[in-house]
């Protein structure tokens, strides 16, 4: 009869649990699990929000737009108009590792481009199991109303497969306190995924990269998407042009990103919206921002707060900047023509 280390070691490299390898047992289905990260506050991260809407203006943090139920509820709503991703080609090209695997899903929100994402990997033969799929899927977000849905989703469409999903509501920028909840079955190849043109949202993406998946080790992967630079971005870009074709998704995108400076000074403030060109902002060679700001009249007079921005990156230049904190391009797909995107793999050095 085996050790206890033979019979783990032995069940990941099979991709089966541990207890049918020694005894037979059924599969156990780990579905409902739900965790808080450690350190998560969303009470103060309301009151930080406040205080900054307070002060004399400023830059809205993207994470604070989906805290509540209203602004999660805005937000589900646009995120319907987002384009179809080629994920199944990038499933086939991350079974490639053919190992167990970890599905990290940062910044989940609906998790439905994630959870479609596991579910092409679930029907392939790298990850298939007649017991226990050799994969875990974790979401991860800031915003419980978010989170719980995209949960129920996952759960519902994945259901078949009985594959262990955990939720784990907490900020993802740090990663580093909590990378021993994504380890339930042994250590195993991590693949982290940042949909919904996340990476673009922070200030300095490549420090964010380097500093809050310091957990993640050689030969872990990362699957993210991006808007593609234009030569032209004032006529061609359609927040900067105006030529948002369709009004009704303009209005829903400005009240959405708006929602935090109305939430305190009122649905009726006279608010001028201004997009800007920022190239002065992004670090990576190449980028430029979109930004949205809002100039709100007060009583004590204008206050202006940024209240989105948009990354648009080079790809080449872009795969430089991830490679010199240590992760490498494996493979790129376009997507959407209205707004040129492309899905990008890459993988810790």
């Amino acid at each position: 009869m085996p050790g206890v280390d033979t019979i783990e070691r032995l069940a990941n490299v099979l991709g089966v649990s541990p207890a049918w390898v020694a005894y037979g047992s059924q599969p156990v289905r780990r579905i409902k699990n739900y965790l808080t990260a450690p350190g998560y506050d969303p009470l103060k991260l309301g009151l930080d929000q406040a205080e900054l809407l307070h002060g004399c203006g400023g830059t809205i943090d993207q994470s604070m737009l989906y805290l509540d139920p209203y602004g999660a509820a805005q937000y589900a709503l646009i995120a319907e108009t987002y384009k179809g991703l080629p994920l199944k080609k990038a499933a086939q090209q991350i079974a490639n590792c053919k190992e167990a695997l970890s599905v990290i899903a940062l910044g989940a929100g609906l998790a439905r481009h994630e959870t479609r994402l596991v579910d092409h990997l679930l029907r392939l033969p790298a990850f298939a199991a007649a017991d226990e799929p050799s994969l875990d899927y974790f979401l991860v977000d800031l915003s419980q109303p978010l989170l719980s849905v995209g949960y129920r989703h996952a759960t519902e469409s994945l259901d078949r497969y009985a594959v262990p999903i955990t939720a784990i509501e907490g900020d993802f920028r740090k990663l580093p306190s909590y990378m021993d909840y994504f380890e339930t079955r042994g250590p195993r190849r991590n693949l982290a995924t940042m949909l919904g043109y996340t990476i673009g949202n922070f200030s300095n993406e490549v420090a964010f990269l380097r500093d809050s998946l310091v957990g993640f080790r050689r030969g872990d992967l990362l699957l993210l998407d991006f808007g593609v630079g234009a030569d032209d971005p004032a006529s061609v870009d359609p927040i900067l042009s105006g030529n948002i074709p369709n009004r009704e998704q303009r209005s829903a995108l400005f009240a959405f990103l708006l929602n935090p400076v109305t939430r305190v000074y009122g649905f009726d403030a006279k608010i001028e919206v201004t997009p800007t060109l920022s190239t002065t902002s992004c670090v990576v060679p190449g980028s430029y921002a979109v930004e949205l700001h809002a100039t709100v009249q007060t009583r004590t007079g204008p206050k202006t707060f940024i209240a989105a921005s948009w990354k648009r990156y080079d790809l080449k230049k872009f795969g430089s900047a991830l490679q010199s904190v240590g992760w490498e391009l494996i493979e790129s797909w376009e997507f959407d023509e209205d707004r040129p995107s492309i899905l990008a793999l890459f993988r810790r050095s």
